[in-house]
């Protein structure tokens, strides 16, 4: 890795600032400065972000039981196809995942141009644009709810 780089290294993640003979200084995206002594950074995992030409965006939601599965797959698909960067290969995929406990939980997993956007932006346009479609479609995403009952004792 570089200077300016993005990377993750011994479970942190930021920019890399400086590299010099006993750490390596990266900033976090809070905007903390850490230096990580060098024996991690041989020693350690890196994950380079910077050199990956493209990433998988996941966004992990629920949907009402009585909804068509066939529209919210649709709807959702079409919702992120305006997302900047989306790559069409591989293709966005829907898979829902279970049933939950007040919905049917799925995730959406699309990849994205490094080059062009980053997975922040990525996933922030996708839930807004889902969001947006849903409503439009009528397709419900509930949010748990309990029911109690009060028992008067007199």
């Amino acid at each position: 890795f570089n200077v300016g780089d993005n990377i993750d290294v011994a479970g942190i993640t930021g920019t890399v600032q400086m590299i010099d003979l006993r750490a390596t200084e990266i900033m976090t995206v809070d905007g903390r400065i850490i230096l990580i002594p060098n024996s991690d950074v041989y020693t350690k995992a890196i994950t380079n972000f910077t050199k990956a030409a493209k990433r998988r965006v996941e966004i992990s939601l629920g949907v009402a039981y009585e909804s068509d599965l066939s529209l919210v797959r649709k709807t959702a698909l079409e919702a992120i196809s305006a997302v900047k960067g989306l790559m069409s290969d591989p293709a966005p995929l829907v898979y829902f995942q279970n049933f939950g406990g007040s919905t049917i939980d799925l995730t959406l997993f699309y990849w994205i141009n490094t080059q062009e956007t980053n997975p922040l932006a990525a996933k922030d346009e996708g839930l807004v644009a889902l969001n947006n479609a849903f409503n439009a479609a009528g397709i419900d995403m509930p949010f748990p709810t309990q029911q109690i009952f009060v028992q008067n004792l007199n």
